[in-house]
């Protein structure tokens, strides 16, 4: 919003044609305007109207961006009955002399924002006008005077001088200045280098403009690399996110290769197991088809055996058969039966010869002979 407190200097007397014509621009500092009663009042503001006046100096060494936005703010309030007239207008630093602030706060808000001393308040008042008027130390008016001594020749809406307001004042004889400029007051010119201090002010005001246009470029490409971080954030966490799976993925892979691992080699145990069953069983049957062939075997040696011996027993048998029905205790037949013998031994085996030879001369032993071999056959069958 547009003011009028500072482009002109309506006020100022015999030097306001040697002032510099400043004009109204932001980027040089053009004034800011909010009002009292509807807009957000800035910090040194309500510090300096609160009469905090210890957190106001903190908030103005603290150098921060927008202590310099709130140096050049004009607190504006107007009429309730007619919102277009002003009721009152300053900047903090016309606060911070009206509600008495101590040197040091006023030393800060001039070197933050020089151009305040040559702006008027709605009363066409310069801070100088109301140093005088509200009885402002010694201190304080010397460094509103160091800044802008032309302001001692300005005149208010009314047309009076800053000196002519400290009457107003509680204790406006009691200052230095006050005692010099009364016993010097047809020779109120003031000569100093006020072109050049304005010239050092605009430089100071030029170069700050500068460094927070580099601050704001800076927070500009900070904003802008965090915002690339904050997307490259984002894509590591996705490629995470990513290989998080895949690990995951890849765990799985290798507990499910584990366990078919195992298995194969459960079943090659398992094969192998079987196969040596297998080879046990095939040598068991092998040697359980030696024991059948060899049983086999005897049994038909066994038969075999036992159809010779049944054949010898049949022989014997008939041998003995002829000799017990063709036995009388007569000498001729006993030849005869030597003699058949000697046939039947001359056409037997050499086993029917053993058992005719081992046959006795009594019928009697041999027929218990016969017995005995019948039994043992019986036995083997």
């Amino acid at each position: 919003m547009k003011t009028a407190f500072c482009s002109d200097f309506p006020c100022i007397g015999s030097k306001a044609e040697a002032l510099p014509d400043i004009q109204p621009n932001t980027s040089e500092g053009e004034p800011i305007e909010i009002n009292y009663d509807t807009a957000s009042l800035t910090y040194v503001y309500q510090a300096i109207e609160g009469k905090a006046f210890m957190a106001a100096i903190d908030f103005l060494e603290s150098n921060k961006p927008e202590v310099y936005d709130e140096c050049r703010t004009w607190v504006t309030r107007y009429e309730l009955r007619n919102p277009k007239k002003i009721r009152w207008s300053q900047l903090p630093l016309h606060a911070a002399i009206v509600f008495g602030g101590p040197i040091k706060l006023i030393e800060l808000l001039v070197q933050k924002y020089p151009r305040a001393c040559r702006c008027t308040d709605d009363q066409s008042m310069l801070p100088i006008h109301l140093a005088f008027r509200f009885a402002s130390s010694d201190a304080i008016l010397w460094a509103l005077i160091r800044e802008f001594p032309e302001a001692l020749n300005a005149k208010d809406n009314k047309g009076r001088y800053p000196l002519e307001l400290a009457s107003q004042g509680e204790a406006w004889k009691k200052g230095e200045i006050i005692s010099f400029f009364e016993k010097n007051a047809k020779q109120m010119v003031v000569k100093t280098e006020s072109d050049q201090r304005v010239q050092n002010a605009e430089a100071a005001l030029n170069t700050q403009l500068m460094k927070n246009a580099e601050m704001a470029q800076t927070t500009q490409i900070l904003k802008e690399e965090n915002e690339q971080l904050k997307t490259e954030n984002e894509t590591s966490a996705n490629e995470i996110g990513k290989l998080e799976a895949q690990k995951n993925h890849l765990n799985k892979l290798r507990m499910a290769k584990r366990k078919v691992v195992k298995k194969v080699k459960e079943n090659e145990e398992k094969e192998e197991e079987t196969e040596q069953t297998e080879q046990k069983v095939q040598k068991v049957l092998r040697m359980a088809k030696r024991k059948v062939v060899k049983k086999v075997k005897e049994n038909e040696e066994k038969e075999e055996e036992t159809e010779q011996t049944e054949q010898k027993v049949q022989k014997v048998q008939k041998v003995a058969k002829k000799k017990k029905f063709s036995w009388f205790p007569r000498r001729k037949k006993v030849r005869d039966n030597v003699v058949s013998k000697e046939k039947m031994m001359s056409t037997t085996s050499g086993d029917v010869e053993e058992i005719e030879n081992a046959i006795p001369e009594q019928p009697e032993e041999v027929v218990k002979d016969l017995e005995n071999l019948e039994s043992k056959m019986l036995q083997v069958n």
